[in-house]
């Protein structure tokens, strides 16, 4: 059977199993059994293929049909231009997640400046990657409740030359953080009412950590425990990019002002959906709660704050190997497949 009679194929077996990306995911499943780039295919339309790739690729395509995602059976998503493994406990990056990279890149005036990142629920690392490439002179911490995903990140630092710049540690959002400060943070945190799993598609509900996925009874549950957490956590003109779901744009924006962050802009994904809300905080605001939070912390910059003091969070950090940094910069390629939104939209 020749390649384009095979995808054929598999495109009109995936197209009964409702995927409507059919065609499409059937390139990229040959294109793993050939090892080659999907777009290679078209060049090559009239080979034959073997019984063997014939066999592999049924597999796939079987797979695919039970409505595993493409990005679950490869094992990887691309995101900011740049490869990242994924597994089980972590979320499969979405492409609309990179609005929160592009809301931060916009405010920040200096990207050549030695800033501190706190990424909370890094899950993959391909938020505090992305930010990590665009900003060379920067540093960032990882924070996951969940050890498995802090394997995973920080074997995707690793992979992408950006783990001597990352650590990372397990906790419960910021609550083991103490006298450390940083210049940006990323949030994004499970948002999905619970009511809604009905809805979700089967390649997210089935495969997705439900962890990642919802946020109580009204989505906001996390949210509530974030943000009035993050002036301390945050320096003068600190910039802060969370991820909303759909629906969600006033109800997070208020808790944002009331936490000290006046400014709020929301941003849409590639859909035309308000995802992503980014905020500086105010000066006063951070100096007011700071002089509250347990008599003081120790002068902006003085330090990472990860010392004798706070000797149970150093030991659970987890620390990356010395592996050889690399330059990584974003193509302007069109990407070959976007996975679905976190939620439905």
């Amino acid at each position: 059977m020749s390649i384009d009679n095979a995808i054929q194929d598999a495109a009109q077996i995936l197209g009964d199993a409702g995927i409507e990306t059919a065609r499409l995911d059937a390139r990229c499943l040959l294109g793993q059994v050939l090892s080659m780039p999907p777009i290679s295919l078209a060049g090559r339309r009239d080979e034959v293929l073997s019984t063997e790739a014939l066999r592999r690729f049924g597999k796939l395509v079987a797979q695919r049909s039970a409505r595993t995602p493409v990005s679950r059976i490869l094992g990887e998503r691309e995101f900011w231009s740049m490869p990242f493994t994924i597994s089980g406990s972590v979320l499969d990056p979405r492409a609309d997640s990179e609005c929160l990279i592009e809301a931060l890149l916009s405010r920040i005036n200096d990207r050549a400046a030695a800033l501190r990142i706190l990424d909370l629920g890094t899950g993959s690392g391909c938020l505090l990657a992305a930010l990590l490439c665009e900003l060379p002179m920067s540093t960032g911490l990882g924070v996951d409740i969940v050890p498995d995903a802090l394997i995973v990140a920080r074997s995707n630092l690793i992979r992408n030359g950006l783990a001597q710049r990352a650590q990372f540690l397990c906790g419960d959002w910021a609550q083991a953080l103490c006298g450390e400060t940083f210049d940006v943070v990323l949030v994004n945190p499970p948002y999905i009412r619970a009511s809604d799993a009905g809805t979700l598609a089967p390649e997210v509900i089935d495969h997705d950590p439900h962890v990642a996925l919802f946020g109580g009874s009204d989505g906001l549950a996390a949210y509530r425990k974030i943000l009035p957490d993050l002036s301390r956590l945050m320096r003068l003109g600190g910039i802060v990019a969370v991820e909303i779901g759909l629906g969600q744009q006033v109800a997070v924006s208020t808790m944002l002002k009331a936490a000290g962050f006046p400014d709020v802009e929301c941003r849409r994904d590639l859909a035309g959906v308000e995802r992503c809300l980014s905020a500086r905080l105010e000066a006063q605001e951070c100096q007011d709660k700071k002089r509250a939070w347990n008599g003081g912390m120790r002068p902006l910059g003085s330090g990472s704050g990860f010392d004798g003091k706070t000797k149970s969070i150093t030991d659970r950090r987890i620390h990356p190997s010395n592996a050889e940094r690399t330059s990584v910069r974003r193509s302007s390629t069109v990407r070959e497949r976007r996975g679905p939104a976190k939620q439905p939209l």
